[in-house]
């Protein structure tokens, strides 16, 4: 993908150059206390440059940066009739999916699968649907492991098998760009430190910037933590 994109090329050839510098710099600092300190400040800046470098390219190759946003606890879709599954779209709203039995001058019944957006439109082959399974790290994929502490069994989550996303008690985890959403009761937290809701929930489904909480007959979106952060 990046070598089809004249910024993303351009994005590789600022950084490749800087991460040099940087190496090169580490390993040549002089003995010198003043010399030292000079060359220091020039590798700071260096690294500063090298990492807004690589956070403007990690925002430019990132698979979520065009779903839609919306604040904590705003209301997505309020829908009261039966339904099979729902998923959240991309560019907006709730994706309702519905099976319905047609019958054709008494032949068997045949079952008709409807996506239909925020319950009403209908979405044709080739609109744009991402199931939440999608949602992973982009370093990877989660795998949950058992392992032992102390001789008592010890839950862990880890990103491609190794590094370890949390570990501990949970009742239910799902993958997500930023890591892993754990619920424990009523409390959901990103990564097991950032709660993102606590509150009642009927179903609920990770999202690129939170999690999707369905209670009732209403779907929100919340990530407490960011606003928080606000």
């Amino acid at each position: 993908m990046a070598t089809n994109c004249p910024k993303l090329r351009q994005l590789i050839s600022d950084i490749r150059p800087l991460q040099s510098q940087l190496d090169s710099g580490l390993l040549t600092l002089p003995d010198n206390l003043k010399e030292g300190r000079q060359s220091m400040n020039e590798l700071w800046q260096i690294k500063e440059r090298f990492e807004a470098k690589v956070a403007e390219f990690k925002s430019e190759t990132d698979p979520y940066k065009d779903w839609q946003t919306y604040e904590n606890g705003q209301k997505i879709l309020h829908y009261v009739e039966e339904y099979a599954f729902w998923h959240p779209y991309p560019y907006g709203g709730i994706v309702i999916e519905k099976c319905i039995n047609n019958t054709y001058f008494g032949e068997k019944d045949e079952i008709i699968q409807q996506l239909l957006l925020n319950g009403q439109q209908e979405l044709q082959e080739g609109d744009p649907m991402r199931f939440e399974q999608s949602l992973r790290p982009r370093e990877g994929y989660v795998i949950e492991r058992i392992t032992k502490k102390d001789g008592k069994p010890l839950k862990q989550l880890l990103l491609n098998g190794k590094k370890v996303l949390y570990e501990g008690e949970f009742d239910d985890w799902f993958p997500h760009p930023q890591g892993v959403i754990i619920r424990k009761g009523n409390q959901f937290l990103l990564n097991g430190k950032d709660l993102l809701y606590d509150g009642s929930f009927k179903d609920w489904c990770p999202y690129p910037h939170g999690v999707i909480i369905h209670k009732d007959n209403d779907w929100y979106f919340y990530n407490q933590a960011r606003e928080k952060k606000k």
